[in-house]
Parts: C-alpha cells; sequence; structure tokens
C-alpha cells in the first residue's frame, strides 16, 4: 500500500507500511459495475442558451469511449514503454488497475482503482462542426491504512492523444465527502499535455477520527472535474466519480483506528505455518459440504462472530475439557470457534476436530488475532482461510 502522502493537505498522517498489509498478499476483486458517461446529450440546450457573439466559439462535451477507441487506446498504451513524467508528485496506480479498464471499481481491502477510457469532443457552438478532441485515460484511485482514520483519493487525468484545437485546454476539479468526513485538497487547474498526468489528490478525515465513541461508518469522496479554455463559449459538463466506499471504525481494542474496502473480502494465509493445523483445515475444507473458508466456486466464507458466549459453546462442542488429552497434543477444530461456522452453529463433517502439537495450538489463537487487527475484521465480516 501506497503511504498517504501528507503533501496533499499540508497535514502530517501516518505513513502506511508497503503492501496490502503483513502477510501474503491479497488478490483484487469488482467490486461495482461499469458506469458510462455522456455529457454531450447536453449540447443542444447549451447551444440554445448561448448570448450573441458566443455562438462561434467552440463548446466541448465528455463521453466514454467506445467499444473500438476503447480497443486503440488500450492497445496503443500497452506498446508505449516509456513512463512519462508527471507533472506533479502523485501516489502510482498498481499496474492491475490497467487490467480491469472500464471494469467498475477493482478493490483490495487497503487499496482500488477505476480506469476509464474517456474522450473530450470540441465542436464550433452554431454548426456542430468537430475541430478537436482529447481522447484520455481517468484514474480513480483510493488508499487507507489499517491503522490510520485518514485515507487518500487520487483523480488522474492521462492523455493518451488528440487533435485540432486542443492547446491550451484545462482540467479542474473539486470533491466532498458526505455525512461527517471531510475531504482534503483539490484537482487544480492544470493543463492538458503530453508530458504528464494531471492529477487531483484529497486527503479524507474519517468521522471516527476524533470520535470520543465507538463508531463504524462508511465513507465516499465523490469526486467531479470538468475541462475548460478561454477560447471556449463555456466549459464541458462535469464528469463525476464517486470513490469505493471506505469503512472506518474505533472499535478493535488493541490497535488505533483504521480504515479498508469493506466489499474485498481478504484471505487469511498465516495458518500455514502451522502444518498439522493446516492439514486439519485443509481436510474440513474437502469434506464439509459447505467447503467453509475454501476460496473456489463450491465454497463459502467464514464470518467473524465476536459473541463470547458464541465462541464458549463453539469450543465446547468441538473440544470438550471431558475428551482425554494426549501428552503434546492440544484439540483443533475448524471452523474457528470464532466464526459463526463453528461448532455450535453447523454440524459435522462441515466441522471437525483433530489433536495437534500443543505448540501449534498456542501459536493460533494469536495469528487469528492478528489476521482480524490488520485486515480489520469485525463481527459478521467475511474472510477466506488458505492453507
Amino acid at each position: 500500500m501506497p503511504a498517504i502522502p501528507a503533501a496533499a493537505a499540508g497535514q502530517d498522517v501516518l505513513a502506511p507500511t508497503a503492501g496490502s498489509r503483513p502477510g501474503a498478499a491479497q488478490q483484487p476483486q469488482q467490486t461495482s459495475a461499469p458506469t458510462r458517461v455522456d455529457t454531450c446529450e447536453e449540447l443542444p440546450k447549451i447551444r440554445r442558451a448561448l448570448p450573441e457573439g458566443e455562438a462561434d466559439k467552440p463548446l466541448a462535451c465528455l463521453r466514454s469511449a467506445t467499444e473500438a477507441e476503447q480497443k486503440e487506446m488500450l492497445k496503443g498504451r500497452s506498446d508505449q514503454k516509456a513512463q512519462r513524467p508527471q507533472l506533479k508528485k502523485r501516489v502510482p496506480v498498481p499496474n492491475w488497475c490497467y487490467d480491469h479498464v472500464n471494469g467498475g471499481w477493482w478493490a483490495e481491502r487497503f487499496r482500488a482503482c477505476q480506469v476509464r477510457t474517456m474522450v473530450l469532443d470540441i465542436y464550433v457552438a452554431d454548426s456542430g462542426k468537430p475541430v478537436g478532441q482529447i481522447r484520455y485515460f481517468e484514474e480513480g484511485y483510493v488508499y487507507s491504512d489499517a491503522q490510520n482514520s485518514t485515507w487518500g483519493s487520487q483523480l488522474g487525468i492521462d492523455k493518451y492523444d488528440g487533435w485540432g484545437l486542443t492547446g491550451g485546454v484545462l482540467v479542474a476539479g473539486d470533491a466532498g465527502c458526505p455525512g461527517g468526513c471531510q475531504a482534503h485538497g483539490k484537482l487544480a487547474s492544470q493543463f492538458v499535455t503530453d508530458k504528464g498526468i494531471a492529477t487531483g489528490e484529497w486527503l479524507v478525515d474519517s468521522a471516527v477520527k476524533d470520535a470520543t465513541k465507538p463508531m463504524v461508518v462508511k465513507e465516499i469522496n465523490k469526486m467531479k472535474y470538468h475541462f475548460f479554455s478561454p477560447n471556449w463559449a463555456k466549459p464541458s459538463g462535469w464528469a463525476r466519480v464517486a470513490s469505493e466506499p471506505a469503512r472506518c471504525d474505533n472499535v478493535m481494542k488493541r490497535v488505533k483506528p483504521g480504515c479498508v474496502f469493506p466489499k474485498h473480502t481478504p484471505t487469511m494465509h498465516s495458518m500455514k505455518k502451522l502444518p498439522s493445523i493446516a492439514d486439519n483445515i485443509r481436510r474440513v475444507q474437502k469434506e464439509g459440504p459447505h467447503h467453509y473458508g475454501l476460496k473456489k466456486a463450491d465454497g463459502n466464507p467464514l464470518t467473524r462472530t465476536t459473541n463470547a458466549k458464541v465462541r464458549e459453546v463453539n469450543r465446547k462442542i468441538a473440544c470438550p475439557k471431558s475428551r482425554p488429552r494426549p501428552e503434546g497434543k492440544s484439540c483443533d477444530e475448524y471452523p474457528f470457534a470464532s466464526t459463526n461456522q463453528g461448532a455450535s452453529k453447523t454440524e459435522s463433517p462441515d466441522w471437525q476436530w483433530a489433536w495437534v502439537p500443543k505448540e501449534e495450538n498456542d501459536k493460533q489463537g494469536e495469528l487469528i488475532a492478528l489476521f482480524y487487527e490488520e485486515q480489520r475484521i469485525l463481527n459478521g465480516n467475511k474472510f477466506w482461510v488458505e492453507v
């Protein structure tokens, strides 16, 4: 995960560690459907409203690229190997964002992106004659940290090509976070050129930042931008980009408040460190009809429970104290007692137990607790287990 840039709002914030968090990498998943933009439908109405003397000036509008334009832009981008310099410091967008162009928002637990192929068409107002065009990639990107109640939001305008009356065209934008969160930053006026990516950055202070009571909130940064030129009759219409929703909370006892992108279901990898426990998990995932925790087509995720009574009953059923323990061994149950798929909630063979080395079972509890904290798995949250 990238460091949250303090420069965007002139404030000091915690810099998160690299990667999605400690442990193995998390795979991005689609979290929203694609959306399209077309402000060109408004041009006839805008033309009629222009005052005298303005009708011979250019007008511009925004639209999503056609399928043919999209294919050409993606091919051209992949053929261009050199990275262009940037107009200003920005957070690099992960390479996998461009694996899902025009595919809606895709998210990991601590970062998400949406890339769209877009077109700015420029016409003479009175005749409707095309006099210019800019094709560009619109990069929406958000990032967070497990122990930081400020999360980042970024919007990039990456020009692909253009023709005609495109000199002196600028882009600018703004954003707002409804509810108790506050977005600091903007997309300052910047020329749209071949020399770099015009970028806007916002730091979003979550509503939980200064909260004195336990809170769990979902927040969205609503970004917008448009193009303009002193030679045009009017600026283009607005393109709007609603960020991937962030969820921030301050309810975890051992760690600071933090934020995640909750539509992503994280995967626990740490049980691989415990060979006997991993064997038991693998067996239950295979034999259980619901394949709990197995991230495959017929598998079902586990969900955490913070209910102490449920956890206790799960343990009593799966590993009663009356069962004689061999020396050096400990009873291990799967699914975990801290889930809603434990022994009191499901039937065998969806849950099973096994004797494992005591030292493994002693380590398991802390590894599970660390995973919950690092991925901010709250009550009822889904997760997978990979062994």
